[in-house]
């Protein structure tokens, strides 16, 4: 399917709540903190006010008045007012952006537990937001806050296990911890345990099991395991082969924007596998997945305009999008900006460039290219007449079982 990586997202959590809300609504383990209710009965109402203003709740929407009273209600200890606070200025809500100010809000809630702000705390480490990078102190917040039961933090944890960042690679601790937090309804969690299952990483390889979490997340619409999900019914790995599932599956995760299922959309348009055989939807999956950068779809979609298949012929247009495959070291694309080059086909005629395209997808093994390259050795075009090395390119093409080489190689040999 893909070699093996994880799938990572690192966010900050931005839950804004009342210093009454509990462990259930929260869906963690974190034990209420304890508070003195005489002392602390003010803060806790100010803070929960702030929630009030800053979520909009029976009180017009005003992020500056939440601030006011999440700031008073931090500055004597509060930690759910300290983390609100902190998450007011990571998205500068009422206050002037400020990741520095965030995390230091988030650090004095973390010390007192607050599970949200150990996460985020550990997402700025992470991704050096705030605070100096430091993946080691990443691992500390994201451990604290999955040990009190949080799936985003147990994922976090996973992904620094799987990725030997911050913390030696262990592939069976990232497995438990993407495990804990799956069960808990981790879409990512529940991706990257699919991921696992497919290599056998961390766990004995399992199809069935991999089929298994990658329908979990699917079905909570993470479009990465939609289309990985299409990929098995395609296979019949897991699963017994479904085509038409495949491309239902493979269909969700484009119409998300994925680029790789939109290449994947239209290459099963082109061949008709799973729905009727249509170019012009084809031509408009690769497009789609072109403009977001996929060199195969840019490659496909260039073929499309130079033939005319599914979509108005353009040699100009089948030039961009072969130069920008190319770019990305398609050897098919630079083999066809050769030919592009040679025949002055959408661009400028130009021998000395369609000789450099050539040879680039020749010495990347393209057979077609290496028999190009061979000819204008032959003919002296665009480089100086090399008998020899056209042979050598004769030959390299000949072997890798291009009909033109071995033909004209058998002619040579023949006298």
């Amino acid at each position: 399917m893909r070699p093996h990586y994880f799938y990572s997202i690192l966010f900050l959590m931005a839950l804004i709540l009342h210093t009454s809300t509990n462990a259930d609504t929260m869906n963690v383990s974190q034990p209420p903190i304890a508070e003195n209710k005489t002392s602390n009965e003010t803060f806790s109402l100010l803070n929960d006010r702030g929630v009030a203003y800053a979520l909009g709740h029976e009180t017009p929407q005003n992020n500056v008045e939440a601030v006011k009273r999440f700031r008073k209600a931090a500055e004597q200890g509060l930690p759910v007012a300290q983390r609100n606070l902190g998450i007011m200025y990571a998205f500068g809500k009422g206050v002037p952006q400020s990741d520095i100010k965030a995390a230091q809000y988030f650090h004095k809630a973390a010390q007192q537990g607050d599970v949200i702000a150990q996460l985020n705390l550990g997402v700025m480490c992470a991704t050096g937001k705030g605070v100096a990078k430091n993946e080691i102190e990443a691992v500390t917040w994201f451990r604290k806050a999955a040990r009190q039961g949080l799936p985003v933090a147990q994922r976090n944890l996973g992904l620094m296990y799987g990725t030997g960042k911050g913390i030696k690679r262990n592939d069976t601790k990232a497995f438990q911890w993407f495990y804990k937090a799956a069960h808990q309804g981790e879409p990512i969690a529940q991706l990257n345990l699919a991921a696992m299952y497919v290599d056998g990483k961390g766990v004995p390889q399992s199809d069935t099991k991999a089929f298994e979490w990658f329908r979990k997340a699917a079905e909570q619409g993470e479009k990465m395991a939609q289309l990985h999900l299409g990929f098995l019914y395609a296979q019949g790995k897991g699963v017994q082969r479904n085509d038409l599932i495949a491309t239902q599956w493979m269909s969700k995760a484009a119409q998300q924007g994925l680029a790789l299922a939109q290449f994947n959309l239209g290459t099963r348009y082109a061949e008709g596998l799973g729905i009727e055989q249509n170019d012009a939807e084809a031509a408009k999956w690769f497009l789609k997945a072109a403009e977001q950068g996929n060199v195969l779809a840019q490659r496909s979609i260039a073929i499309m305009f130079s033939t005319g298949r599914g979509i108005q012929q353009s040699d100009v247009d089948a030039v961009k999008w072969f130069m920008q495959a190319a770019q990305q070291g398609d050897f098919v694309a630079e083999y066809n900006l050769g030919v592009n080059y040679i025949t002055g086909k959408g661009i400028a005629q130009n021998d000395l460039k369609a000789v450099e395209y050539f040879r680039r997808a020749a010495k990347k093994g393209l057979p077609e290219a290496q028999f190009a390259l061979a000819a204008v050795y032959h003919d002296g075009v665009g480089v100086e007449k090399n008998d020899a090395e056209a042979m050598k390119w004769l030959r390299k093409a000949a072997q890798q079982g291009n009909a033109s080489a071995q033909m004209r190689l058998n002619a040579l040999e023949q006298g």
